[in-house]
């Protein structure tokens, strides 16, 4: 018997009873390897204590109220190795875990609401739409947080709705909420290689938050905004757009916001962005070889050899 062989009869020793429903959407996957997902995906929910209220086809159904479709997961395993599976599902479920936090001991108030951003990858769609989240930038997506003893957690929808609020109105009082009460604990201006850059730094989780308003932590900036790097969420890394001296800026903060991103913790995002208005626009970056390759969105290049 051969290896597949032998994965596949320890999942079907596993199987619940029963017939688990396969909805048409994951028809993709064979019906063999659709039961062995659902045994693998109890296992794995078991062993990293997600506070789940039931498993359905394709849909875990948490405690929080928050419902998380899975097809992005199934999907990931319909085209790798069986074993590859726990591994799979073991990183795609740490993460609601740790966006999702305790289990709340009572109600949470509008007032503690706060927006927590958090990375976004194409296998994390499907949870993050269950999570409510909002894309920030390329790679960054935002959800709706309150602070437990053991730190951030992320409101979904679903709870919203339970507690009767206004999702649109609860999305304006958490931003609002950020950024008249998130405060960065330094902000120094270092000269990296000739190139002057603000570091932003605070203890708190919603520090990277700040960065739609950060005109109200810095000041007015210029029209032509600022690149910025957001490595970790309690790091802000900021170049107010000076001409063509940025274009020095853009090669000295690749390099340094990719490490910080690798070195943690709190990762946020690897990439460098074009900050205007208060609005991020991703400035696309090739790593490897023996230099980055930068390629400037739209407008950049203009203002940058203005």
């Amino acid at each position: 018997m051969g290896q597949d062989d032998t994965t596949r009869g320890r999942a079907a020793n596993k199987r619940p009873a029963g017939h688990v429903e396969q909805p048409v959407e994951y028809a993709f996957m064979s019906t063999d390897d659709w039961l062995d997902f659902h045994c693998e995906l109890h296992d794995v929910v078991q062993e990293l204590g997600i506070r789940v209220e039931r498993i359905e086809p394709g849909v875990l159904r948490l405690k929080t109220g928050a419902s998380l479709p899975l097809l992005a997961l199934v999907e990931q395993c319909n085209v790798r190795p069986r074993d590859d599976w726990p591994g799979l599902m073991d990183r795609y479920l740490d993460r609601i875990a740790d966006l999702l936090g305790p289990i709340p001991s009572g109600a949470p108030s509008t007032i503690e609401l706060r927006v927590r951003l958090i990375p976004s990858t194409p296998i994390d769609e499907g949870m993050l739409a269950g999570l409510g989240a909002q894309p920030v930038a390329d790679g960054i997506a935002a959800v709706l947080s309150v602070d437990s003893r053991q730190g951030p957690r992320t409101v979904a929808p679903d709870e919203i709705e339970r507690l009767g609020w206004d999702l649109d109105t609860a999305w304006d009082a958490a931003w609002s909420q950020t950024s008249m009460l998130v405060e960065p604990d330094e902000i120094d201006v270092v000269d990296i290689g000739g190139v002057d850059v603000i570091h932003v730094f605070g203890r708190s989780e919603y520090t990277a938050s700040l960065v739609p308003h950060l005109d109200l932590v810095l000041g007015p900036m210029d029209d032509a905004g600022a690149l910025i790097g957001l490595p970790c969420d309690h790091t802000v890394l900021v170049h107010p757009i000076e001409g063509t001296s940025s274009r020095r800026a853009i090669g000295t903060m690749v390099p340094i916001i990719r490490r910080l991103h690798g070195d943690g913790p709190g990762s946020l995002s690897p990439q460098l962005y074009w900050w205007r208005g208060g609005e991020l626009t991703w400035i696309p970056t090739v790593f490897g070889g023996p230099t980055n390759e930068v390629y400037l969105p739209y407008g950049l290049g203009d203002i940058l050899a203005a």
